[in-house]
């Protein structure tokens, strides 16, 4: 015979101290409770939703979607459901649900903007000949990728070695010439005369093929640079020819940028899980993507309109999260107002009414 099914009761549990005593010899007792009332750890977060506010962030990504529920089951709205988890990937909270191409993007670039041109960049992991090939064949679209060195490259470049290092050690024994007329001749003079120069850095644009994988020979450019540390050679190839760009402005300025685009997809990837992409379908894994990149449109709006001539202009999301809103606070509710009252010991105080100061300036954009 079968028992009928009965719900699992939850063990009763022990009735919770007034307070937990901790004893200190030669000192008074440390008590401690849990009489504190309403505590957050995330005051801070009132900045970023007074910028959300302000710029209409994710009211308008909100009116992206289109809400199927029966309006007489709705307890929250779309907005306010995407607001909370936005606001939660901001601070810090991971969405814990693990259960749940090059030339295709190139081609929906061009259907939108036919005559555009377009550069590609990356690392030495997209240094291959079927990617190489591939954008030669197409009108209107360059790349320049990183190109891991070997010893017929190195062998090709002696000669910019040898050049580099003499000009460093030409401006390094100049520099300790004259520290030796001002102050007493010693063994450390080098070593200060160092910190006080640049590094040397020369060009040189090569014509280079692989003995196998290439299909062709193409341009490398090779970055020397000489210090007190000795010599860091790096090389990117490209399919930009050398009447269109000198080999420094080619790696200053078409192929640097990618590392500090890098650090920001980093950051996003890190700080605000973008890379949180687990579900079973593309459309949720793309819907992760998209509040993880409001929640990134958000921080940045805060670092560089309200923390731009503060310490923390130039700090990654985590810092300014860690420092600025994940702060410590006793809430205190009443009918006239709500009383969120920080720690009178929070450190970053003056950055917060700094913060405060710009959001205030702030002019609305609905």
């Amino acid at each position: 015979m079968n028992r009928p099914a009965t719900r699992r009761q939850s063990p009763p549990q022990a009735s919770l101290p007034k307070q937990f005593r901790f004893e200190q010899p030669k000192s008074p007792p440390v008590v401690v409770n849990f009489s504190g009332g309403l505590v957050t750890s995330d005051a801070g977060l009132n900045l970023i939703a007074e910028i959300d506010r302000k710029l209409q962030v994710t009211s308008q990504f909100a009116q992206c979607f289109q809400d199927y529920r029966k309006p007489y089951r709705i307890d929250h709205t779309v907005e306010s459901l995407i607001t909370q988890r936005i606001y939660g990937l901001v601070m810090g909270y991971e969405d814990l649900n693990d259960h749940e191409e090059l030339q295709r993007v190139i081609q929906q670039i061009r259907q939108q903007w036919k005559n555009v041109e377009i550069l590609v960049r990356g690392d030495s992991a997209y240094c291959r000949e079927n990617i190489m090939a591939w954008c030669e064949s197409q009108i209107g679209v360059d790349y320049v990728f990183g190109l891991a060195q070997n010893s017929r490259l190195l062998q090709m470049t002696t000669t910019t070695q040898n050049r580099a290092k003499l000009e460093f050690e030409q401006k390094l024994s100049t520099v300790v010439s004259f520290l030796e007329t001002v102050f007493k001749p010693e063994e450390k003079l080098p070593e200060v005369a160092s910190n006080l120069i640049d590094n040397s850095i020369w060009y040189k644009s090569l014509d280079y093929q692989t003995r196998e994988s290439w299909s062709r020979s193409r341009r490398v450019v090779c970055k020397v640079e000489y210090g007190v540390k000795g010599t860091n050679i790096r090389f990117i190839v490209t399919s930009i020819t050398t009447n269109k760009i000198a080999q420094g402005e080619l790696y200053t300025q078409k192929y640097c940028p990618r590392g500090e685009m890098e650090n920001r997809f980093k950051e996003q990837q890190l700080e605000l899980f973008s890379d949180r992409t687990s579900t079973h379908t593309f459309a949720g894994n793309q819907l992760r993507l998209w509040f993880s990149s409001i929640a990134y449109v958000l921080m940045n709006a805060l670092r560089s309109k309200c923390l731009a001539k503060t310490e923390l202009q130039n700090a990654q999301v985590g810092t300014i999260r860690t420092k600025l809103l994940k702060l410590g606070a006793l809430i205190t509710v009443s009918a006239r107002r709500i009383l969120i009252a920080i720690s009178s010991s929070c450190p970053y105080k003056h950055i917060f009414a700094t913060a405060y100061r710009c959001l205030k300036l702030l002019p609305n954009t609905a």
